[in-house]
């Protein structure tokens, strides 16, 4: 989507970022702009260089801000646990595309291979999509998921904004000249 004039092929340079608003040079123009966020909840956001800015209202880093977390507790145990674990790192990368890891909604505190390894335990707490890629792992290798809380649609609606691989999701960006 192209915003303000801007789109994939716009090059410019993160010059200043604060908790409300970012500052960019425009390499073609040279002229600077400020992007404020309405709302910020998440970030990524490095000085430099960049290409291609826009801005989304569906992507793999929306899902944790506008759904109520699913728990995922696992019962019973396979004997290929490290296979298991293999496989679900995998599918969690894919399914968010490389912008969530099994280290942002799995259990690190005990330990993800652990829970695998002795078969119970909290395994998951994050977005209702990312559960369900991991409930069909489990029941593939015969291990039992149990859900007492189903995440839901939470009713918020966000954006991404992204300036190269820079991205901040907030409910809205206003781009000032």
């Amino acid at each position: 989507m192209d915003i303000a004039g801007f789109g994939e092929k716009t090059t410019g340079t993160v010059d200043e970022r604060q908790t409300t608003y970012l500052k960019f040079t425009n390499s073609e123009s040279g002229l600077k702009y400020r992007i404020d966020y309405k709302n910020k909840i998440e970030f990524f956001i490095k000085p430099g260089p960049f290409t291609g800015i826009s801005i989304v209202d569906k992507h793999p880093l929306l899902d944790e801000h506008e759904h109520t977390n699913t728990i995922l507790y696992i019962f019973g145990k396979s004997t290929e646990h490290k296979l298991v674990a293999s496989q679900i790192t995998e599918a969690i990368h894919k399914h968010y595309e490389g912008w969530r890891r099994i280290q942002n909604y799995c259990n690190q505190d005990y330990g993800f291979e652990k829970i695998l390894d002795e078969g119970s335990g909290l395994l998951y707490d994050g977005p209702p999509s990312g559960a369900e890629v991991i409930k069909k792992i489990l029941k593939e290798h015969d291990i039992s998921p149990s859900t007492p809380w189903e995440g839901k649609n939470n009713g918020k609606k966000y954006k991404v904004l992204f300036l190269g691989s820079n991205y901040v999701v907030a409910r809205n960006f206003e781009f000032v000249v």
